[in-house]
């Protein structure tokens, strides 16, 4: 296992992340309920809640309210079972714990987050568990609140905003692979696949989170993220053709090197071609069509093969 050490200097969304764990921790221990001793769960919800868009926040927020109302149930539920020793006890609850997140729907992102209250209530509060229990619900739903503040009112990043980032992200990855099948006649490396392909998964989570942002407008972005996906998945199958090009078709090749340049460019200056950018592409033609479905289900075979499938 590689355990890569390099630092660099936190811009843009990383800083602004850093900044929002700020405001929302200091909102969180600010608005405690109770002693000190429960301001640990208000202030960690609060930056555990705070993500990179007001979406991912508000899953964030879900995962963190929904888990805990599970670990709290199995918890005290298991804390009444006096017959059974503490081993036996932890276990049980953890497993009622995630299987009521599962059977709801909610995933192993709540599940972990009520394991955690769920082991601590049953080992080390049973003699007061239902007390601990809701103080620290009631400290979560605090430290929720102080991170949704922060997230809509202080430091805001719509959906609309993050679409664009991601767009941005996806379509410099895809410029970077363009340029270097523009420029070589070597198989492009596998990095350059792996990032275009980050991008297309990068727009589909961020379409996500706009979906469950409060005022968001996911159905206005869908199209454009659906665009944005189209292009990298282009630029992946411009990739696998080019590697399937015979050491004899390069000359043959070289329009298409330029054209995968110019259109690099294109997207790198923002500009768009001439004439209706709303019309449609022109047709690739039924041979083109076929070539390029061939490719396809030779790709596909190859890579079974290889999974031994």
């Amino acid at each position: 296992m590689r355990l890569p050490f390099h630092w660099n200097w936190p811009l843009g969304t990383a800083l602004h992340y850093c900044g929002k764990v700020f405001c929302a921790t200091l909102l969180g221990y600010l608005l405690t309920i109770g002693d000190a001793s429960y301001a640990i769960y208000s202030t960690f919800t609060a930056a555990l809640v705070v993500g990179t868009s007001r979406g991912e926040d508000i899953g964030g927020a879900a995962n963190r309210v929904r888990g805990s109302l599970a670990g709290m149930l199995a918890g005290l539920i298991l804390t009444q079972a006096a017959i059974l020793p503490p081993a036996l006890s932890v276990a049980l609850g953890v497993a009622v714990t995630a299987y009521l997140c599962m059977g709801f729907g909610w995933g192993m992102p709540a599940a972990r987050i009520g394991a955690t209250l769920c082991a601590v209530t049953v080992l080390l509060h049973a003699g007061d568990a239902l007390s601990y229990a809701g103080m620290r619900l009631l400290n979560t739903l605090v430290g929720v609140a102080a991170g949704l503040l922060v997230s809509y009112l202080v430091l805001p990043v719509g959906g609309k905003r993050a679409v664009s980032r991601a767009t941005r992200t996806a379509l410099k990855a895809v410029v970077e692979l363009l340029a270097e099948l523009a420029r070589s006649e070597q198989t492009a490396q596998a990095a350059r696949l792996v990032a275009v392909l980050d991008g297309m998964t990068g727009l589909e989570k961020v379409l996500h989170d706009a979906d469950l942002e409060v005022g968001g407008e996911a159905a206005a972005l869908e199209e454009r993220v659906r665009q944005a996906q189209l292009v990298c998945l282009g630029a992946l199958a411009a990739a696998l053709a080019h590697s399937e090009l015979p050491a004899g078709a390069q000359v043959q090749a070289e329009p298409l090197r330029r054209q995968a340049q110019e259109i690099a460019q294109r997207i790198a200056s923002g500009t768009t071609p001439d004439g209706d950018p709303t019309g449609e592409a022109p047709p690739l033609g039924d041979e083109s069509a076929l070539q390029g479905l061939a490719l396809s289900l030779r790709k596909i075979e190859a890579a079974l093969q290889k999974l031994g499938r």
